[in-house]
């Protein structure tokens, strides 16, 4: 939280000396102008953010897979956020999670089950797309004060905005592949009923559930249409036997 609020102080602190040195008389503003304007555009950020992020929170958590191949990520991300620094600063950013209630995610518990890691993985994809859903939202501030103000007060709060939501996305990203490679050494440890199944593999199984069923209704229906077929030509052979029989019968008489 600290680098959070560092960077947004600092940032507010520069763009309001930058306009008060070089943008009043261009854009007709005034020193206090500036200052309650970068300060009201921080706050309708906070809370676009903040409306956006119960809007993610709506949507059921078993719509994010954790193991599909967008969430996996790339072999290439490890390497690109090592080059960031990412173990250095990673923890600096803020985890609102346990705050707000909904998952811990600033540390693993001591005695992990499968359902955790995959509680665990769910909530790092809400996560990142919370975060990539805020960044188009940030442009909703532009419509909120004068265009004419848009490159000397707007702009700049959208940039920063922008930033501090690609740095958790990165932390997400980074690491995620490792609770994953956990989960999967502890599966191992876990016998077939206690394990927790891959919610894409989940999906399989049920995909197959159904085609056996299908499979057997088919068969069965077919099993009742060769008795039914067996039957009748059972019945036209007889009823062809008795009328030859019969034409045998009345060869012999004449």
């Amino acid at each position: 939280m600290i680098l959070y609020l560092s960077i947004i102080f600092f940032a507010m602190v520069l763009i309001i000396s930058f306009n008060i040195l070089f943008n009043l008389q261009k854009f007709g503003l005034t020193p206090t102008y500036v200052i309650l304007g970068v300060i009201l555009a921080v706050i309708f950020s906070i809370a676009i953010d903040a409306l956006v992020a119960l809007a993610i929170r709506f949507i059921p958590e078993n719509k994010f897979n954790p193991f599909s191949k967008y969430f996996k990520g790339k072999k290439w991300e490890k390497k690109f956020y090592e080059k960031l620094n990412i173990r250095k600063w990673k923890d600096m950013i803020p985890e609102l999670g346990k705050t707000l209630k909904y998952f811990d995610k600033t540390k693993v518990e001591s005695k992990p089950t499968p359902e955790y890691y995959v509680k665990f993985l769910r909530e790092t994809c809400i996560a990142e797309v919370l975060h990539l859903a805020i960044i188009p939202f940030t442009f909703v501030l532009a419509f909120i004060f004068p265009l004419k103000y848009f490159w000397c007060i707007s702009f700049p709060i959208i940039l920063v905005n922008i930033f501090l939501q690609i740095l958790p996305t990165f932390v997400q990203r980074y690491t995620r592949p490792k609770l994953i490679k956990a989960y999967e050494r502890l599966l191992k440890y876990q016998t077939p009923q206690e394990g927790v199944v891959e919610p894409a593999k989940e999906e399989k199984t049920k995909a197959v559930e159904v085609e056996v069923k299908e499979e057997k209704t088919t068969t069965a229906k077919a099993k009742k249409q060769n008795i039914k077929t067996e039957e009748k030509n059972a019945e036209k052979t007889k009823k062809e036997t008795k009328s030859k029989k019969a034409s045998d019968e009345n060869a012999n008489k004449n």
